[in-house]
């Protein structure tokens, strides 16, 4: 339904900013940014450009 979807940058940021916050971890996790923990995924293509339907979320 249009009315309920998000934007890609809405998900990435509750991936990663807001999952950290919800953590009490924002100062260790969340970002890419030197000394920040980090998980790794490898994805074939580009996650802001890839078409919405192929997401599997």
């Amino acid at each position: 339904m249009p009315e309920e979807k998000v934007s890609i940058d809405t998900i990435y940021k509750a991936y990663t900013e807001i999952s950290a916050q919800l953590e009490f971890k924002e100062e260790v996790k969340g970002k890419l940014q030197e000394g920040f923990l980090a998980d790794f995924v490898l994805i074939s293509q580009h996650l802001m450009k890839v078409k919405l339907l192929i997401l599997k979320i």
